[in-house]
Protein backbone atom coordinates (compact mmCIF):
# COMPACT_ATOMS: atom_id res chain seq x y z
CA UNK A 1 0.00 0.00 0.00
CA UNK A 2 2.83 2.39 0.46
CA UNK A 3 4.43 2.08 -2.84
CA UNK A 4 0.89 2.82 -4.14
CA UNK A 5 0.19 6.10 -2.17
CA UNK A 6 4.16 7.27 -3.27
CA UNK A 7 3.25 6.15 -6.91
CA UNK A 8 0.13 8.55 -6.68
CA UNK A 9 1.96 11.62 -4.88
CA UNK A 10 5.03 11.09 -7.83
CA UNK A 11 2.48 11.42 -10.60
CA UNK A 12 0.52 13.89 -9.24
CA UNK A 13 3.92 16.06 -8.78
CA UNK A 14 4.18 15.53 -12.41
CA UNK A 15 0.96 16.53 -13.49
CA UNK A 16 0.87 19.69 -11.35
CA UNK A 17 4.49 20.51 -12.63
CA UNK A 18 3.65 19.75 -16.44
CA UNK A 19 0.40 22.13 -15.53
CA UNK A 20 2.14 25.16 -14.03
CA UNK A 21 4.56 24.61 -17.26
CA UNK A 22 1.71 24.67 -19.28
CA UNK A 23 -0.11 27.73 -17.25
CA UNK A 24 3.21 30.10 -17.65
CA UNK A 25 3.68 29.47 -21.09
CA UNK A 26 0.01 30.24 -21.87
CA UNK A 27 0.45 33.69 -20.41
CA UNK A 28 3.90 34.37 -22.28
CA UNK A 29 2.12 33.64 -25.54
CA UNK A 30 -1.03 36.02 -24.37
CA UNK A 31 1.47 38.54 -23.35
CA UNK A 32 3.30 38.93 -26.71
CA UNK A 33 -0.07 38.88 -28.57
CA UNK A 34 -1.17 41.90 -26.25
CA UNK A 35 1.78 43.50 -27.10
CA UNK A 36 1.46 43.03 -30.58
CA UNK A 37 -2.22 43.91 -30.91
CA UNK A 38 -1.00 47.46 -28.98
CA UNK A 39 1.76 48.28 -31.16
CA UNK A 40 -0.66 48.02 -34.12
CA UNK A 41 -3.11 49.87 -32.48
CA UNK A 42 -0.86 52.50 -31.74
CA UNK A 43 0.85 52.58 -35.60
CA UNK A 44 -2.77 52.46 -37.14
CA UNK A 45 -3.36 55.70 -34.78
CA UNK A 46 -0.45 57.72 -35.53
CA UNK A 47 -1.33 56.93 -39.21
CA UNK A 48 -4.58 57.87 -39.04
CA UNK A 49 -2.94 61.31 -37.68
CA UNK A 50 -0.68 61.59 -40.29
CA UNK A 51 -4.07 61.18 -42.95
CA UNK A 52 -5.61 63.84 -40.68
CA UNK A 53 -2.12 65.79 -41.01
CA UNK A 54 -2.27 65.43 -44.91
CA UNK A 55 -6.50 66.43 -45.32
CA UNK A 56 -5.67 69.79 -43.48
CA UNK A 57 -5.30 73.20 -45.42
CA UNK A 58 -2.31 74.72 -46.12
CA UNK A 59 -3.56 77.24 -43.85
CA UNK A 60 -3.73 75.02 -40.71
CA UNK A 61 -0.90 73.38 -40.65
CA UNK A 62 2.00 73.77 -38.22
CA UNK A 63 4.35 76.92 -39.81
CA UNK A 64 7.62 75.78 -38.50
CA UNK A 65 6.44 72.22 -39.99
CA UNK A 66 8.80 69.92 -41.03
CA UNK A 67 6.30 68.20 -43.51
CA UNK A 68 7.45 68.71 -47.08
CA UNK A 69 7.34 66.92 -50.48
CA UNK A 70 10.16 64.82 -51.38
CA UNK A 71 11.04 64.38 -54.76
CA UNK A 72 8.12 62.26 -55.56
CA UNK A 73 5.70 65.18 -54.93
CA UNK A 74 4.33 63.31 -51.67
CA UNK A 75 3.73 65.22 -48.12
CA UNK A 76 6.58 63.28 -45.60
CA UNK A 77 4.79 64.16 -42.01
CA UNK A 78 6.82 64.27 -38.82
CA UNK A 79 5.98 63.31 -35.24
CA UNK A 80 6.71 67.31 -34.81
CA UNK A 81 3.43 68.10 -36.78
CA UNK A 82 1.39 65.52 -34.76
CA UNK A 83 -0.01 66.03 -31.35
CA UNK A 84 -0.14 63.78 -28.24
CA UNK A 85 3.50 62.75 -28.90
CA UNK A 86 6.36 62.90 -26.81
CA UNK A 87 9.19 62.41 -28.98
CA UNK A 88 13.31 62.08 -27.63
CA UNK A 89 15.95 63.04 -30.33
CA UNK A 90 17.70 59.03 -31.17
CA UNK A 91 20.75 61.30 -32.48
CA UNK A 92 20.20 60.16 -36.03
CA UNK A 93 18.49 63.43 -37.41
CA UNK A 94 14.87 61.90 -36.43
CA UNK A 95 12.71 61.47 -33.21
CA UNK A 96 10.89 58.68 -31.93
CA UNK A 97 7.67 58.22 -29.93
CA UNK A 98 8.39 55.57 -27.09
CA UNK A 99 5.58 53.85 -25.04
CA UNK A 100 5.74 51.04 -22.04
CA UNK A 101 5.85 48.43 -25.18
CA UNK A 102 7.78 50.02 -28.00
CA UNK A 103 9.82 52.12 -29.89
CA UNK A 104 7.63 54.09 -33.07
CA UNK A 105 9.72 55.48 -36.14
CA UNK A 106 7.52 57.16 -38.52
CA UNK A 107 9.16 57.55 -42.28
CA UNK A 108 11.75 55.26 -41.78
CA UNK A 109 14.69 57.39 -40.51
CA UNK A 110 16.49 54.41 -39.54
CA UNK A 111 16.71 55.62 -36.04
CA UNK A 112 14.81 51.45 -34.99
CA UNK A 113 17.22 49.00 -33.66
CA UNK A 114 18.90 46.63 -35.78
CA UNK A 115 16.74 43.64 -34.64
CA UNK A 116 14.24 45.32 -37.01
CA UNK A 117 12.74 42.98 -39.45
CA UNK A 118 11.87 45.01 -42.11
CA UNK A 119 9.36 42.71 -43.97
CA UNK A 120 6.54 43.91 -41.40
CA UNK A 121 6.20 46.68 -44.20
CA UNK A 122 3.78 45.51 -46.40
CA UNK A 123 5.23 47.69 -49.43
CA UNK A 124 8.65 48.11 -48.41
CA UNK A 125 8.37 51.38 -48.76
CA UNK A 126 10.30 53.99 -46.34
CA UNK A 127 8.24 56.76 -46.90
CA UNK A 128 5.22 57.51 -44.95
CA UNK A 129 5.40 54.19 -42.62
CA UNK A 130 4.64 54.16 -38.89
CA UNK A 131 7.44 51.78 -38.51
CA UNK A 132 7.37 50.11 -34.49
CA UNK A 133 9.40 47.30 -33.11
CA UNK A 134 9.66 46.19 -29.51
CA UNK A 135 12.61 44.34 -27.96
CA UNK A 136 11.01 42.62 -25.13
CA UNK A 137 8.83 41.02 -27.56
CA UNK A 138 11.21 40.80 -30.44
CA UNK A 139 8.20 41.45 -32.46
CA UNK A 140 8.09 43.99 -35.57
CA UNK A 141 4.98 46.17 -36.49
CA UNK A 142 4.82 48.33 -39.70
CA UNK A 143 1.54 50.62 -41.22
CA UNK A 144 2.20 51.51 -44.66
CA UNK A 145 -0.02 54.94 -45.70
CA UNK A 146 -0.39 55.15 -49.04
CA UNK A 147 -3.39 57.66 -49.26
CA UNK A 148 -6.06 59.65 -46.99
CA UNK A 149 -8.52 57.27 -46.70
CA UNK A 150 -9.07 54.05 -44.19
CA UNK A 151 -8.28 51.78 -47.38
CA UNK A 152 -5.09 53.15 -48.24
CA UNK A 153 -3.71 51.98 -44.59
CA UNK A 154 -1.88 48.19 -44.91
CA UNK A 155 -0.67 46.80 -41.42
CA UNK A 156 2.09 44.10 -41.83
CA UNK A 157 3.64 41.91 -38.25
CA UNK A 158 6.81 40.13 -38.74
CA UNK A 159 8.27 37.80 -35.93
Amino acid sequence: MGQQQLLLLVLATLIIGLATIAGIDAFDQGQRRSAVNQMTQTALHIAVDVQEYAKRPDLFRRENSTAGDNEDGELVVGFSELQHYDTVDDGSGGDDYTDQVATYSLNGHNSLPNDYNESACPDNNPINTAEAYSREHDVSVCVSITGTSADDLKAGVAP
